[in-house]
């Protein structure tokens, strides 16, 4: 536990350093800040057991990315796999401790509980896409039971649709289902129990863009579609040989004949 106190402090300092440094610039910080986000994740799940296995194209600058969510630590993997300003519901910017670090991570807060928040967020994700920034969100609304994709929420797309940017599938999938976070358990009491797993591995899969689809409805649908897909897909990973990896490293393990036939 004491590690993960220290790199923490170690990661919060390094953030802040550079939004210090970088202050003139709103976006220069918002990479920075997504930069350091997914340096902090990738030593979290080093120290957690977790050996982090990314398949699939990068998602492209200025891409939307729409994930499942099972645990606390999907923050963690796919943060590491592709640095992103996270989009998060206002509610957790005032947790202790968590609210203070996705701050330095540079996330976007939504009040899902006003309408007007919507246009306002549409805005500001605007000017970030626009600049090239990846968003990440998850899409479920919550976190689910691991068994299956939960429906996505179309309003969470209203502001991918208007703006028309390439919105990326994808899925996390956990070796162990415990590391799986029910909504009801006790955030503390649950991590304090995985830290003590063997070591597993954790997979971030990335689907294809999906593109021209301006009605947030039908871009909430196909996504979902693309994510169910690839989350059955990604369950046969698991029960096959998997190609050991390191810890600290990210694995892009897809055939040659699978990258070809995405392109």
């Amino acid at each position: 536990m004491g590690g993960f106190v220290l790199w923490t402090v170690f990661a919060a300092g390094l953030a802040l350093l550079g939004r210090i440094v970088l202050l003139p610039s709103r976006t220069a910080r918002a990479r920075w800040g997504a930069y350091s986000a997914s340096w902090w994740g990738r030593g979290c799940c080093w120290m957690a057991g977790l050996e982090l296995v990314v398949e699939g194209p990068r998602p492209p600058p200025g891409s939307f990315v729409a994930a499942n969510h099972v645990s606390w630590a999907d923050i963690w993997a796919l943060g590491a796999a592709c640095p992103a300003m996270f989009i998060a519901k206002v509610e957790i910017s005032t947790w202790p401790i968590m609210g203070w670090l996705s701050k330095l991570g540079s996330t976007l807060w939504i009040d899902r509980r006003r309408m007007r928040d919507t246009a306002r967020m549409r805005e500001e994700l605007r000017d970030y896409l626009g600049r090239g920034v990846r968003i990440h969100m998850f899409a479920e609304g919550g976190a689910g039971d691991g068994v299956r994709i939960r429906p996505f929420r179309p309003p969470l797309f209203e502001a991918a649709a208007a703006l028309g940017v390439p919105c990326v599938p994808a899925v996390l999938r956990y070796q162990k289902e415990d590391f799986w976070w029910p909504e009801d358990a006790v955030l503390a009491r649950h991590f304090l129990r995985c830290l003590g797993l063997p070591r597993s591995r954790v997979l971030v899969r990335f689907g294809l863009p999906v593109t021209g689809i301006g009605d947030r409805k039908e871009l909430a649908a196909e996504l979902q579609r693309r994510s169910e897909e690839l989350y059955l897909d990604s369950e046969a990973r698991f029960s096959g040989a998997w190609q050991s990896v390191s810890s600290a490293s990210i694995s892009r393990s897809w055939s040659s004949r699978r990258s070809s036939s995405e392109q």
